[in-house]
């Protein structure tokens, strides 16, 4: 079933000037998200890759008209063919850049046409992030919980509104060309289990894509 934290939430949350510090445990997954005990004082770090003081980096991100980054790091994202890939994650205050190794941008989305977040309910690092106008995206980061304030706070800055998100062991993600998959979570021994299944005239079809969340949140 799916859940949404009550919108006062995200006021409670930590601001993008704590990168560095421990950060407790707030209102932003609480009850709705299983937590392993070590992921309830994860400092936030902000740029951890320190891409601000990378000269070619901020070159790239000059071209966009970007003067700052506001998180960092390296995720894994599922492409369309349900293939893993690494890549490098950059939010600033206008835009998330999906990067890759030799510092070309993918894809640029716009803060402002982000639909909302999903996450599943329990331990695990997964979340989409849909994009209405265009294609979602699912990824891996330990460092979610950091992510997800960090676009609830931009969104907020940069439209004056409370971006949506919602928590649940079965979610959408919208494909390229419309593809609609449904991702479906299961706690298994020793991690959690995620199915991407392809959703076409209504009928679910199993893509026999699993995979198991091995990074300790």
């Amino acid at each position: 079933m799916e859940r949404s934290p009550p919108l006062s939430n995200v006021e409670t949350q930590p601001s993008t000037e704590q990168a560095g510090k421990a950060v407790p445990e707030t209102p932003l997954f609480m009850g709705f998200k299983a937590r392993r005990r070590s992921s309830l004082m994860k400092p936030f770090l902000g740029d951890a890759l320190s891409l601000a003081n990378s000269v070619p980096m901020m070159k790239v991100l000059v071209r966009y008209g970007e003067r700052e980054v506001c998180f960092s790091a390296i995720v894994t994202k599922f492409n369309k063919r349900n293939k893993m890939q690494e890549r490098i994650l950059v939010v600033t205050e206008s835009a998330l850049y999906n990067i890759d190794k030799n510092l070309g941008v993918k894809r640029r989305i716009p803060l402002s046409t982000i639909g909302g977040v999903s996450l599943s309910v329990f331990e695990d690092n997964f979340i989409i992030v849909h994009v209405p106008l265009e294609y979602d995206y699912l990824l891996v980061t330990e460092r979610k919980t950091e992510l997800v304030t960090m676009l609830l706070q931009l969104y907020h800055r940069s439209t004056g509104q409370i971006l949506p998100f919602t928590f649940s062991d079965k979610l959408e993600l919208k494909g390229k060309e419309e593809d609609l998959r449904e991702v479906l979570f299961k706690r298994v021994d020793g991690g959690v289990d995620m199915v991407i299944n392809n959703v076409k005239s209504r009928t679910i079809r199993a893509s026999l894509i699993k995979t198991k969340s091995t990074l300790a949140l």
